[in-house]
């Protein structure tokens, strides 16, 4: 997932820097990028299909979440594949939201400095923003463990 969202950021990157691939990318359907989002829209319901309480804070599912921030880190909030790739990784957040609330209720326990970091930068990079997302409610309640957390 990871090696997927740095090619993504690699090709996109490439695309803004030449004229030809800016008059292809009028027909997305024949984008590299396009083709790559679509590839993390999948990866993203696979690691949301394997996700469950007991797994939700593994070093792999922030692995996972930190690689929708760093693909959605290149273009411009307006790029249609861009917000493909923040969607899916809002999904991903939201999901893992989720199943880290259902955790805590069996089980409270604080995240990590580490995994707050990563929490709060997907945060960031998938929800602020012209045109971004608003954060799902589970985002905004793991939010607030955050800051207990950093605070406690």
């Amino acid at each position: 997932l990871s090696a997927m969202a740095g090619l993504y950021l690699r090709i996109a990157s490439l695309g803004t820097s030449t004229a030809d691939v800016q008059k292809d990318k009028a027909n997305e359907s024949n984008d590299d990028t396009a083709v790559l989002a679509q590839s993390l829209e999948v990866l993203s319901r696979t690691a949301q299909d394997l996700l469950a309480p007991t797994n939700s804070q593994s070093e792999a599912a922030f692995l996972a979440l930190s690689a929708f921030a760093q693909a959605c880190r290149h273009g411009n909030d307006s790029d249609p594949v861009r917000r493909r790739v923040v969607l899916s990784g809002v999904q991903l957040l939201d999901a893992l939201c989720q199943a880290w609330t259902t955790a805590w209720n069996e089980k409270p326990e604080l995240i990590s400095l580490q995994q707050a970091h990563i929490f709060v930068t997907c945060v960031r990079a998938f929800c602020i923003g012209k045109g971004a997302p608003a954060p799902p409610p589970s985002t905004l309640q793991v939010l607030d463990v955050v800051l207990q957390s950093i605070t406690a």
